[in-house]
C-alpha cells in the first residue's frame, strides 16, 4: 500500500511539473503576452509575496486517476524551471541547421527545475485532483 502512494505522490508531482513547464515555456517564447497583475499585497501558498514583481501567471490543473492511482491532495507541488540563454541559443541554432544531430525534442525539454512551490489541492468527486488556483511569477524573458 505505501508503495501505491508513493507512486501516485510520484506521478501527480510529475504531472505538475510537466504542465506547468510546457504551459511556462509556450507562454515564454509567446512574445509580448504579460499575464495580469496580482492584486497588491497577496502572496503565493509558501509565504512568498509576488506583488513586487508586478505580474504572475495563475495556474490550474485537473490530475486525473491513473490505474486506479491517484494524486495525494497533500503532496502537489510545482517546479519553476528555466532554459538558460546559452541552451536557449543551441537550440535555436540547431533549428536553424534543419535539427541535424542530436537534440531536444522541444525546448521545454530543457527545462531545470530551481525552485518548488506548494500548491492548494483539493479532490473532486471523480478521483481527480484539481490543483490552483496558484499564482506564479512571471517568467524571465
Amino acid at each position: 500500500m505505501a508503495n501505491r502512494r508513493r507512486t501516485a505522490l510520484l506521478l501527480g508531482a510529475c504531472l505538475a511539473v510537466g504542465a506547468l513547464i510546457v504551459v511556462g515555456v509556450r507562454g515564454w517564447t509567446a512574445g509580448d503576452a504579460s499575464p495580469a497583475p496580482l492584486p497588491r499585497g497577496e502572496t503565493a501558498k509558501g509565504g512568498e509575496s509576488v506583488a513586487d514583481e508586478g505580474r504572475t501567471f495563475t495556474f490550474r490543473t485537473r490530475l486525473v486517476p491513473d490505474a486506479g492511482l491517484s494524486a495525494a491532495t497533500d503532496s502537489v507541488r510545482i517546479g519553476l524551471a528555466v532554459v538558460t540563454p546559452d541552451e536557449r541559443a543551441a537550440y535555436r541554432a540547431w533549428l536553424r541547421g534543419g535539427r541535424e544531430g542530436a537534440g531536444p525534442q522541444r525546448m521545454d525539454d530543457l527545462a531545470a527545475v530551481v525552485r518548488w512551490i506548494d500548491a492548494r489541492a483539493t479532490r473532486d468527486a471523480d478521483g481527480s485532483v484539481i490543483v490552483g488556483p496558484v499564482a506564479l511569477p512571471a517568467a524571465d524573458r
